[in-house]
């Protein structure tokens, strides 16, 4: 490779660009605002679905699910006081109950102390009627026999109401969601009929910017909720849509306030480094119109994404523009100490920086495209939008930044030599090159016990979704639902078995609802398991009221429990239908005395059953078990019946494999694309293998961090990897290629490797220290996920930038890449 015919062609470049350096502006501005305008049309989307593909199995499995059993979502209210069944409690209970049904969009029905199907004995078989009657009793004799019969049921203890009367628990189940409601005109004409009828309740939710039903189910829910008239209640929110609601309006605040205070420490070490006014605006100016160039165009083609996701692409995008606009700028001074006029300073600063840095740039989008080949849809987003700002800060740092620079008087220039002490900076590094070039031994053999210790430790990684480990009790809602997870009748996560039959009929076959109670036992000797519901607690709870409230008849019905065929005995056909007739006999009872919630857990075709398991933890190794166990067993309990996982835990079960496989399949893809670019590029297979042993390092030492420190692989931490080596590529490509032009005119590997150190050097820590800055303002937050982003990225950076100052040096000499050394070359003298 020609490097000096490469430069001289970037060099004619920069002549077109100088020259045509107005008409730049102008295009630049068209573009600006063009994008502006697509930026107004951007749109979120924190639903779940936004993880997966289309057509990805997974929602099939949920759309199925959905179509059966309707939606599996649900809100609700942990109620705490000293007595529930105070009167004045149970009021409040049965207004908010009313209120939420009433109001809250998309609502099917509540479930609640003031509102539930309680089932009792009468002369006539049962009756169905609701356990608080109306209206509410204020005596406390009547109130202590309501009690007594709430805490004597199974149905309801620790399930609706703690066994101390101290909490009481409030479920709003929801109806299917509207599909494609970006595009929905029914959902539009909802929206606008439910803003028009209640515009207090609804204030700030407009038809005309449209938002996801379950983020405005959890806005009015929570907005509903935390009346003053409920204050007294102690409500405390829960439940899938309360969770996204929260986490969008947490994020809203808390990103701005990160991206601000990054953008202020860029500030503060550009105006400290470069000490120029230049210096510190137009790279900001470059990628503030990346950012919006990018999300305009996002805007246009009606692109969502998920805006927990939105801090990397844009503390990236403005990483590597104030990284690529130091090393412009700093070419850019060097041609003017040495008494170029800014035409020919910014001329001469795309000749020496266009080629490196355009390599860099094509290295870092080949690591951040390695994010298509994970099924995961919103990685993808990240992986396309991060390219993409890449992709259109090189442009504008090599276009719009020197045509920017070249503006000014030449008069008014004052030609200034370089001094002939070295800066602080450039000191520091001739020091680390005496190191370097003195300890190479020690520093091979260190560098591959730290590999062996950061394997050990990279092994000990696990996948989570918990926002106990995601996102911490540090942040307000988190510790709130957490909370809520502890009492004793809350819940945070759920999912949902759904066994189905070969044949109709079968779900109601008491064998079957036998096979189904052994399930449940075991999904209920789980250790994360909360409580189950399903068809099991009615009929149970049925048999148990029928044979007046004994203990032992709290089961499946069976002929045993019949009086008139207690005593006979039948076998074979004749028992199994008698059996079947005493289950039918019970559900008659139940249905003609108007029950209804039989149906949310057996289908109307009688050929499948539904389990709801309730969580208050999350733990991605125990769920995969879990899971494992519930299949293992339905094969034997239920031979030839299908098994379906459904809700937000089977998608994070889901998930948790497809981000796994996933990390593996991108890092393996970018450090093959990477080491082919570098192979291609240097002309050299040896060279390009030398210059991926540095860039290992960031992997190396983020996995040893991740796995010592107990810091899971998440839908944030998992774009760490691909993108450091995007970024830790850059310093390799940097010093490689400036060693190698420094060797083409020295033939001495200590001399370019000296005289890189002072110059590149120099660039390669600036850049590294913005990085450092600029992710480290992660640490700041309270939230684990973005306090997490801060260590392992700083940890990156950090370790890529040793790497290249201690391993790249070694390797480049005892290697020998660039050729033996020439004796009687020319050395030029480096002070």
């Amino acid at each position: 490779m020609n490097l000096k015919m490469i430069n001289e062609k970037f060099g004619k470049f920069g002549h077109l660009i100088i020259r045509m350096r107005w008409l730049n502006l102008i295009v630049f501005v068209i573009l600006l605002a063009v994008s502006f305008a697509g930026m107004k049309r951007i749109k979120t989307d924190v639903s779940d679905d936004n993880w997966f593909l289309e057509n990805d199995p997974m929602l099939q499995k949920q759309e199925e699910f959905e179509d059966i059993f309707g939606n599996n979502d649900f809100a609700a209210v942990l109620i705490e006081a000293d007595d529930v069944f105070n009167p004045e409690v149970l009021k409040g209970i049965k207004k908010l109950s009313d209120e939420l049904e009433a109001k809250t969009p998309f609502a099917d029905e509540v479930t609640s102390l003031t509102h539930f199907e309680f089932t009792e004995g009468s002369e006539y078989g049962i009756e169905i009627k609701d356990l608080i009657p109306e209206p509410i009793p204020e005596d406390l004799e009547t109130l202590n026999e309501i009690r007594e019969k709430a805490l004597s049921r199974k149905i309801l203890i620790n399930r609706f109401i703690s066994d101390d009367s101290r909490q009481t628990w409030v479920v709003l189940k929801l109806t299917t969601y509207p599909e494609d409601w970006e595009t929905n005109e029914e959902y539009k004409s909802f929206i606008t009929r439910i803003v028009k009828e209640d515009p207090e309740l609804y204030e700030g939710i407009t038809p005309e910017k449209l938002e996801a039903p379950e983020i405005i189910v959890g806005k009015i829910f929570n907005k509903i909720t935390r009346k003053d008239k409920y204050k007294k209640l102690n409500p405390g929110t829960t439940g899938m849509p309360i969770m996204n609601t929260e986490r969008s309006e947490y994020f809203g605040t808390e990103s701005p306030r990160l991206m601000k205070l990054a953008l202020l420490m860029t500030i503060i070490i550009l105006a400290l480094s470069l000490k120029s006014f230049r210096g510190v605006i137009f790279p900001i100016i470059s990628a503030a119109a990346a950012m919006i160039m990018v999300f305009g165009f996002q805007g246009f083609a009606g692109i969502t994404f998920d805006p927990i996701m939105i801090p990397l692409p844009i503390f990236l995008g403005l990483a590597v523009s104030i990284g690529y606009s130091i090393h412009i700028i700093t070419f850019f001074k060097m041609a003017l100490r040495e008494g170029k006029n800014r035409k020919e300073a910014a001329i001469h600063s795309i000749s020496e920086a266009g080629w490196p840095v355009l390599f860099t740039a094509l290295t870092t989008i080949g690591a951040l495209m390695s994010f298509l080949f994970i099924n995961v849809r919103i990685l993808r987003w990240v992986g396309l939008t991060s390219a993409g700002l890449v992709f259109v800060t090189y442009f504008l740092v090599l276009i719009l930044l020197p045509s920017l620079l070249s503006f000014g008087k030449a008069g008014s220039l004052k030609v200034r030599k370089r001094k002939a002490e070295n800066t602080f900076v450039e000191g520091l590094m001739l020091k680390m090159n005496d190191f370097v070039m003195g300890n190479q031994k020690k520093i091979i053999v260190t560098f591959a016990v730290f590999s062996i210790v950061s394997i050990i430790g990279l092994s000990m990684v696990e996948v989570s979704f918990d926002i106990e480990r995601t996102m911490g009790r540090g942040v307000g809602y988190v510790n709130r639902m957490l909370d809520i997870g502890d009492s004793k009748v809350g819940s945070i996560y759920s999912y949902n078995v759904m066994v189905e039959f070969p044949e109709y009929g079968e779900a109601k076959d008491p064998a079957n609802l036998r096979k189904l109670d052994e399930l449940d036992k075991l999904i209920n000797s789980f250790k994360l398991t909360k409580k189950t519901s399903s068809i099991l607690n009615i009929v149970k709870d049925l048999n148990l009221v029928i044979n007046d409230g004994k203990d032992e008849f709290h089961k499946v019905p069976d002929v045993n429990d019949i009086s008139e065929y207690r005593n006979t005995e039948m076998t074979g056909d004749k028992l199994k239908e008698t059996d079947k007739m005493v289950l039918a006999q019970t559900m008659l009872l139940y249905e003609n005395a108007g029950g209804s919630e039989a149906e949310k857990w057996m289908d109307y075709d009688e050929q499948r059953l539904n389990i709801q398991v309730e969580l208050s933890r999350y733990s991605s190794s125990m769920v995969v078990k879990d899971f494992a166990a519930i299949e293992d067993t339905c094969k034997d309990l239920f031979p030839g019946a299908r098994v379906v996982f459904a809700g937000q835990v089977a998608k994070y079960a889901v998930m948790q494999k497809k981000v796994a496989w996933g990390q593996i399949k991108s890092f393996a893809i970018a450090l093959c694309m990477i080491a082919v670019l570098l192979m291609l590029v240097f002309g050299s297979v040896r060279v390009g293998l030398i210059g991926m042993i540095p860039n290992v390092t960031p992997a190396l030492s983020v996995g040893a961090v991740m796995g010592f420190l107990n810091i899971p692989l998440d839908m944030i931490t998992v774009t760490i990897m691909p993108v450091l080596l995007g970024l830790a590529v850059d310093d390799t490509i940097h010093f490689i290629n400036h060693s190698q032009l420094e060797f083409s005119n020295t033939g001495s590997y200590a001399t370019s490797i000296k005289s890189t150190f002072r110059t590149i050097g120099t660039a390669l820590f600036m850049t590294s220290l913005v990085l450092v800055m600029n992710f480290g303002v992660y640490l700041t937050s309270s939230t684990k996920m973005y306090l997490n982003l801060g260590i392992l990225t700083c940890t990156g950076i950090a370790s890529a930038l040793i790497a290249d100052f201690l391993i790249t040096p070694v390797l480049l000499q005892k290697a020998r890449v660039f050729g033996n050394e020439r004796t009687a070359a020319k050395v030029r003298k480096v002070s």
